[in-house]
C-alpha cells in the first residue's frame, strides 16, 4: 500500500473493532499502545492503529494527545482517521480539534454511523436501534453522559470548530450530484463536514467520495465507515517477502538468475569482501538501501551472497591474506548473513522469508532467538514450509539446501509465500 493509514482511537476494543475492518483485506495491521515513536511502527505496518487511552481524560489532555500524534505525523505520506465512538461517548470535539491542529489539516468529513450495529444517523442526530442516543442506556455512562441525540449539539460542548450538516438525501443522489453538493460545501468556511447514515449504501457513497477528494483531510467515523475504505478506496497490501540465499552453489545462483529475468524484485548483492572488509560499514549500508527500498514501496528482497564462483574464490584470498583460514572466514559471513536477516525480518515483518544454504537458515533463526521450526507443508520436493518456533516472528518460513530445486524454484517459492 503506497500511502499508509493512521487510526487513532480512544481506547483499545474500539482501536481492534475498526483495525479489524483493514487486516480482514489482507492489510498488514497493527494496534499499538505506546504513540512515541510512530515514524518507526509505520515502518511495520500498512495500517497502524493508535490507541491513546483518552476516553475517560479531561478534554485538554485528550486534546494534547491527539495533537502530539498529528505533530508526529505533519508530514508523513499518512491518511489519518479518527475513531470515533457510535455513542458519542469520549472527547470526541477535542480530540478531532487536536489533530487538525497537529497536523495542519483544515478539514474533517464526520460519518458516525455504524448500521451493523442498529446505529444510524438521521438529519444529524444519533439513534440507537430506532431510539434517540439521549434515551439510551449510553447516555446514563456515569463517566461519559451524553446530554443530546444532536451531533453538533455534542462536539460544540468541546470545540468551536465550525460545522456544517450535509443534506438528508445527499447519499441518494447521482454520483454526479453528490460530488457537486459536496465540492460545494467543502469550499465553505466550515471545518467538519457531517454525513448521515441508515444503511451500509450511505457509508460507501461517503467513502467513495472522500477518494475523490485532493486536498489532506482528516476522516472521523466508526468501525463502520472504516469496513467501506479498503474497497472504495482499492487498498491493497504490499506482501512483503526476503529470500536470503546465502549458499555458494551454482543452482542457487542459477536459481536466484532465473528469478531475475522473470519477477520484479529487488536484489542486494552480500560480498562477503566487503563483509571481511569492513562488517559494520557494510551492515550499516545494506541496512540503509533496504530501508529505501522498503519506503518505494518494493515488495520482494532477495539477499544473495555470489554472481559467480569468481566471487567465492575473491573471498578465500582475501580470508588468507588476513590470516583467516577459509572456514572462519565463513563462519564470519554466515553469522553477518544471520544477523542481517534477523534485524530486516523484525523491523519490516514479511509476510514469507525463504532461507536458502543451512549455515544461512540455522544463523538466522538462532539470531532471532528461534528454537525450531513447525513443518507445515513441502512446498517442492525436499523444500519444506512451516513457522518458527520460540520467537515472535509470524510470517512463513521456507527453507532450501543449497542444491535443491530445479532453475524455478525460487520464482515458485516467491509465488508460494505470496498467495
Amino acid at each position: 500500500m503506497d500511502r499508509k493509514l493512521v487510526v487513532v482511537a480512544d481506547d483499545f476494543t474500539g482501536s481492534n473493532d475498526t483495525g479489524v475492518q483493514f487486516s480482514k483485506t489482507g492489510l498488514l495491521t497493527n494496534v499499538i499502545t505506546d504513540p512515541r515513536n510512530l515514524h518507526a511502527e509505520l515502518q511495520n505496518s500498512d495500517v497502524l492503529v493508535v490507541d491513546l487511552e483518552s476516553r475517560f481524560d479531561e478534554q485538554t489532555d485528550a486534546y494534547q494527545k491527539c495533537f502530539d500524534v498529528g505533530q508526529q505525523l505533519n508530514g508523513e505520506p499518512v491518511t489519518v482517521y479518527k475513531k470515533l465512538d457510535s455513542t458519542f461517548r469520549g472527547n470526541i470535539g477535542a480530540e478531532i480539534e487536536g489533530l487538525m491542529k497537529g497536523l495542519g489539516l483544515k478539514k474533517a468529513i464526520l460519518a458516525a454511523a455504524l448500521p451493523s450495529n442498529g446505529r444510524q444517523t438521521i438529519q444529524g442526530k444519533v439513534w440507537v436501534h430506532g431510539s434517540p442516543l439521549v434515551e439510551t442506556e449510553f447516555a446514563k455512562d456515569p463517566r461519559t453522559p451524553i446530554h443530546s441525540s444532536c451531533i453538533m449539539e455534542i462536539l460544540q460542548e468541546q470545540t468551536e470548530l465550525r460545522m456544517i450538516q450535509m443534506r438528508s438525501d445527499w447519499a441518494t443522489l447521482s454520483s454526479d450530484e453528490r460530488t457537486e453538493v459536496f465540492e460545494t460545501e467543502l469550499q465553505k468556511e466550515a471545518e467538519i463536514l457531517i454525513f448521515d447514515g441508515q444503511s451500509e449504501e450511505d457509508l460507501i457513497a461517503v467513502a467513495e467520495q472522500i477518494r475523490s477528494i485532493q486536498e489532506s483531510i482528516l476522516i472521523v467515523g466508526t468501525a463502520g465507515l472504516a469496513n467501506h475504505l479498503p474497497e472504495a478506496w482499492s487498498l491493497e497490501s504490499k506482501k512483503r517477502v526476503f529470500v536470503f540465499a546465502g549458499s555458494v552453489s551454482e543452482q542457487t545462483r542459477l536459481q536466484v538468475a532465473y528469478a531475475e529475468q522473470q519477477m520484479e524484485l529487488t536484489r542486494f548483492d552480500i560480498l562477503g569482501t566487503e563483509i571481511l572488509k569492513d562488517e559494520a560499514g557494510f551492515f550499516k549500508k545494506i541496512k540503509k538501501d533496504v530501508a529505501i527500498a522498503c519506503e518505494a514501496g518494493e515488495s520482494r528482497f532477495v539477499f544473495a551472497t555470489t554472481r559467480s564462483r569468481e566471487e567465492v574464490d575473491q573471498v578465500f584470498e582475501m580470508a588468507d591474506k588476513i590470516g583467516l583460514t577459509n572456514n572462519e572466514a565463513a563462519e564470519k559471513i554466515a553469522l553477518w548473513i544471520g544477523r542481517l536477516s534477523a534485524e530486516c525480518i523484525q523491523q519490516y515483518r514479511p509476510v514469507g522469508i525463504f532461507l536458502t544454504g543451512g549455515d544461512t537458515a540455522i544463523k538466522t533463526v538462532k539470531a532471532l532467538g528461534g528454537s525450531g521450526i513447525r513443518i507445515h507443508q513441502e512446498v517442492l520436493p525436499g523444500i519444506p514450509s512451516g513457522v518458527l518456533t520460540g520467537c515472535e516472528i509470524d510470517g512463513i518460513v521456507v527453507t532450501k539446501a543449497g542444491g535443491f530445486g530445479d532453475e524455478e524454484a525460487v520464482c515458485r517459492v516467491i509465488e508460494f509465500l505470496e498467495a
